[in-house]
């Protein structure tokens, strides 16, 4: 029971924490998941599959992050150079900025 209660302090925590930067526990994922990406040298782009994957929700779940990630700013969806059937997802730099933003924060939070 205490285990329980501790996850929905956190969870509760988390929710205020995000919705104080006007996003969502999901759209902060894949954020953070390209943002990571971005960091590297990793030439491959990143698919929306992969991303549905890395972030264990659905195909449909992820479409509907990237349509209001896209729509705010934060990431681009632009034809694959390697493969033009596919999209590849890339974090602007508003995005980053975003990121950058509010990580301080998040990881005062999460520590804490």
């Amino acid at each position: 029971m205490h285990l329980i209660r501790a996850g929905d302090e956190v969870t509760r925590v988390m929710d205020a924490h995000f919705a104080s930067r006007s996003t969502t526990h999901g759209r902060f994922l894949v954020m953070m998941l390209l943002l990571e990406k971005k960091g590297t040298d990793c030439p491959r782009p990143t698919t929306p599959a992969e991303l549905a994957e890395l972030a264990s929700v659905s195909r449909a779940t992820i479409t509907g992050l990237l349509d209001s990630l896209e729509r705010d700013g934060y990431v681009r969806r632009l034809p694959d150079p390697a493969d033009r059937r596919q999209m590849s997802v890339k974090l602007t730099p508003a995005g980053a900025d975003f990121m950058h933003a509010i990580l301080p924060d998040h990881f005062r939070i999460i520590s804490g």
